[in-house]
């Protein structure tokens, strides 16, 4: 599809998304709700983080993309410090085990910095990349240097903060991203099955270290053998079971908007991580299926859009924040439907989450900049550079 025909249907898949988030969380709301008021609480403050993404989108959308890339070096210093912050007492917070929020000095909303650590590193190994003669030295040691080493050595202090912070899926999420991006830059195969190698070696090594995460894991392999034992269906599987049920409640046409009988069993997470099964159970495969739909037109467009690109940056840039929210769609739908181990993550644009919003909406306004700005600088025509840049060498 042409840049301009993408840059609507990313447009508008992101709005419908959004507005459908809002309606359940409408639904979910009411739970236990006695007033009008506390009903609308949950989309109140979706609505929040939906004006304060909606600004930031406004505002990197005209803004030309390639000034982020000039500064790089200090969106990643920045996103290591707000990370750090987690840590800090007084002003990290503790949710369920984790240390994942900071609570903003004088105002009445929390943040998330992984969210914007993600945009960070992004923008940092795409500014890396997008010049072959700078990060390709001479001799074999020297080109390792700069074509692994450096890079990925400065992007794994983040990587690291957000991996003590107990945040396994957006380590593995922007590892995901990360080796899209080098795929796309032309890192040497080697280089690639190796980084892929040792990602999902620190994966399972932080899957072992935790009680919790291994017996998720191990739950998980159980059902998936059919020997899971009441003991799983009440405890780490607890929340796929009731998903597992709401979704096939659901049927074709659903049981209708506010009728969803697994959200009164308090279903743990229900407004943000499993928020996928009550739309299955409420709305049904009819709404599901667009849902997944609309997820993969933003994946096809943001593609576009990045392959369209006149410039290494912009394609670097687009790919790894396409990458981004594709995979965490994929994730948080495939554990809501039981295909993956349960991993608490936001579904973009639908869950409840300012921050993840603030993420979502940052990323769209980049990749309407990537469109608005792409043939208005001096840069090669991409008929003579697109098949170079996105072929890896070996």
């Amino acid at each position: 599809m042409s840049q301009r025909i993408s840059v609507h249907v990313l447009l508008i898949s992101a709005a419908a998304l959004i507005a459908l988030g809002l309606l359940m969380l409408i639904s979910v709301g009411q739970v236990g709700a006695t007033t009008e008021a506390e009903a609308m609480s949950l989309a109140a403050r979706q609505l929040k983080g939906v004006f304060i993404g909606g600004a930031a989108c406004l505002t990197l959308a005209f803004i030309n993309y390639r000034s982020l890339g000039r500064w790089s070096w200090l969106w990643l210093a920045i996103a290591v410090v707000i990370l750090s912050l987690c840590f800090v007492p007084g002003v990290g917070v503790e949710k369920l085990g984790a240390r994942r929020w900071i609570d903003v000095p004088g105002l009445k909303f929390g943040l998330q910095p992984s969210e914007l650590a993600k945009i960070a590193i992004v923008v940092f190994l795409a500014a890396w990349y997008s010049n072959p003669e700078r990060w390709r030295g001479r001799g074999w040691w020297g080109r390792t240097l700069r074509e692994v080493c450096i890079p990925l050595g400065v992007a794994a202090a983040p990587l690291a903060l957000i991996a003590m912070e107990k945040d396994l899926g957006a380590t593995a999420l922007v590892g995901a991203a990360i080796v899209a991006m080098l795929f796309v830059a032309g890192v040497r195969t080697i280089w690639l099955i190796a980084g892929g190698a040792a990602g999902l070696l620190g994966l399972v090594l932080l899957v072992y270290s935790s009680p919790e995460r291994m017996g998720r894991v191990q739950a998980y392999l159980r059902t998936m053998q059919g020997t899971a034992t009441l003991a799983d269906a009440a405890g780490q599987n607890m929340q796929q079971e009731m998903a597992s049920r709401a979704m096939l409640a659901g049927g074709l046409q659903g049981s209708g908007l506010g009728n969803s009988l697994q959200k009164l069993k308090k279903v743990p997470q229900q407004e943000s991580d499993f928020i996928f099964p009550i739309l299955g159970e409420e709305l049904g495969l009819q709404a599901t299926l667009p849902v997944l739909i609309l997820f993969v037109l933003i994946l096809l467009a943001g593609m576009s859009i990045a392959l369209e690109a006149e410039d290494r940056f912009g394609l670097l840039l687009g790919t790894g924040l396409v990458v981004l929210i594709a995979c965490q769609a994929i994730i948080n739908i495939g554990v809501s439907t039981g295909i993956f181990p349960n991993k608490g993550m936001a579904l973009p644009f639908i869950s409840l989450g300012g921050s993840n919003m603030l993420f979502c909406l940052s990323s769209i306004g980049i990749l309407v900049s990537i469109h608005r700005h792409a043939r208005r600088e001096e840069d090669p025509p991409s008929s003579s550079v697109r098949l170079r840049r996105i072929t890896p060498c070996v």
